[in-house]
């Protein structure tokens, strides 16, 4: 009985392990809170354009800054709270801390700005009323790349060594403002603002901090407290109950795949860097054709480089659907599901005979029809525009939603899937992809393959066939003047599903010798 007591236990942190899907609260650890509601902070405007307003945090370990957590309202909105879904964009900025006159604190102030994200697409919530009835809401956002806060507290150019600061500003013209916290004031140091054209000053007409929460990467001590507690089953005397409980954590954990299947900036990866979807970038049409089929364009293709020897199951890609506007889906719910994933893996031919690599098409190294691998989610939102690489007509502000593609736990299906291939570090390969989806009604929709916001080698290309004039060729993806590359990670398999298998490898082990 006890042994089962375990799996429970064992089955709770597992799943409490778990990413969370970009649409829900994120429950990532909270290494920074200041809570909101302040009975007499209200909010403070904090836009971008004529004010930003700032706030600071100590920085007491190591972990990165992967994902924020803040409060605000909108100012006069009293009648009816917004619905529930994605908003923005937001500006999130962080600077170093310089001391105040004659003591640091309580008055210190921002300094240098030493990172910033813009665009941020948030989840807006609302959680009630403030002091003067407008309603508040809860916003919850990811980070593009995880802030390093510890390398830049501790730079010898920061004033206050251990201490940064924070602003948070909604830039998208709208009169919103930051929400002061509940707290014993200050927390460091007040809050401060900086109007247009003039430096940052401390809130002098009523002292105050902000409401905010700074979150960091799980801590790989929940994965090892799996495994520590599959350890005490292990010792056990009821093997049978033991192998029971092992055997129903590992379910949980696969269960729990849709939710483990996400990526985000800060997760490990093995490729040169993860290539991140430009937000105000262009999709790619994944296939085009004429009315009359001789010509047409497909196959999006681009290179990475392996970083880490070892098998490639998981991969993951950035899409939107042409047309998907926050009018017609106000809410960022996926309106497609996909039916058809044809993935290649290649060489690389370094001079494709244009002057720029391609991919190998006589060195295929895996293929696989991967849609009952994929899973998608929403990503962000952001106003992006459509290409049409047959045609080279530009459509831009076609699209707002942003959605990630998951392809995770790749293995052999005779006839489908290839064994995983396994890449060797240092070697150039490509990926290839063909991607078709339906509505909810069963109609076609275009699919993108979203452009990334960096550059690596070569520029991305497509295939261009015309078989009445005999071409088949590789074409650079040049859209609106500017060459560009697509949006993909590769990264390793989970390491948790490895631990708890290593653990059943050793309760049999131990079974046997009995």
């Amino acid at each position: 009985m006890r042994a089962l007591t375990m799996f429970a236990v064992l089955a709770g942190a597992l799943a409490f392990a778990a990413p969370a899907a970009w649409a829900d609260y994120i429950t990532l650890p909270v290494k920074w809170s200041q809570q909101p509601n302040d009975p007499n902070g209200g909010d403070w405007v904090s836009n971008g354009s004529s004010q930003v307003v700032g706030d600071d945090f100590q920085c007491t370990d190591t972990d990165p800054i992967k994902a924020v957590r803040w409060w605000g309202s909108y100012f006069g909105e009293k009648a009816t709270p917004r619905p529930d879904g994605y908003t923005g964009p937001f500006e999130i900025a962080f600077y170093y801390s310089v001391p105040g006159t004659p003591t640091p604190h309580p008055y210190s102030l921002p300094g240098n700005r030493v990172g910033g994200y813009t665009n941020i697409t948030a989840q807006e919530v609302n959680i009630g009323r403030e002091m003067n009835d407008e309603f508040v809401y809860r916003y919850d956002a990811y980070l593009p790349t995880a802030f390093d806060q510890w390398t830049w507290s501790q730079n010898a150019g920061n004033g206050i060594p251990g201490e940064l600061w924070i602003s948070i500003a909604n830039t998208s013209g709208e009169d919103w403002g930051w929400e002061a916290a509940l707290v014993t004031h200050p927390v460091l140091d007040y809050a401060a603002y900086a109007n247009a054209g003039t430096g940052w000053q401390w809130q002098s007409s009523y002292n105050t901090d902000m409401a905010f929460e700074l979150m960091t990467p799980e801590p790989a001590t929940l994965v090892l407290m799996g495994a520590g507690l599959a350890g005490l089953l292990l010792r056990r005397r009821r093997r049978a109950a033991t192998a029971l409980a092992l055997l129903l954590a590992v379910g949980v954990i696969l269960a729990a795949g849709p939710a483990m299947a996400d990526w985000d900036p800060g997760d490990p990866f093995k490729m040169h860097y993860p290539q991140m979807p430009d937000l105000n970038g262009w999709d790619v049409d994944f296939f085009h054709s004429t009315s009359t089929p001789e010509a047409y364009t497909g196959w999006p293709s681009d290179d990475w480089e392996c970083t880490q020897t070892g098998p490639v199951t998981d991969f993951h890609f950035w899409v939107s659907m042409k047309g998907d506007t926050l009018e017609s889906n106000p809410r960022g719910e996926v309106p497609f599901t996909i039916v058809n994933l044809r993935a290649f893996i290649t060489g690389n031919v370094p001079d494709g005979g244009h002057g720029y690599s391609v991919p190998d098409d006589a060195d295929v190294k895996w293929y696989g029809y991967l849609h009952d691998f994929a899973q998608v989610r929403h990503w962000a939102t952001s106003s992006q525009g459509w290409f049409d690489p047959l045609t080279g007509e530009v459509t831009p502000g076609d699209h707002d939603h942003i959605y990630q593609v998951n392809v995770t736990g790749i293995t052999e299906m005779p006839g489908q899937v290839q064994p995983p291939f396994v890449q060797e570090q240092g070697e150039i390969y490509w990926l290839q992809l063909d991607v078709e989806a339906q509505n909810a009604a069963g109609e076609w929709v275009d699919l993108g393959w979203k452009t990334a916001d960096s550059h690596f080698m070569d520029d991305a290309v497509y295939r261009y066939v015309d078989p009445v004039k005999e071409i088949c060729e590789y074409r650079e993806l040049i859209i609106d003047g500017e060459s560009r590359d697509l949006a993909f990670v590769i990264t390793p398999e989970p390491a948790t599903l490895v631990l708890v298998g290593l653990g059943l490898g050793g309760l049999l082990a131990r079974r046997r010798r009995k």
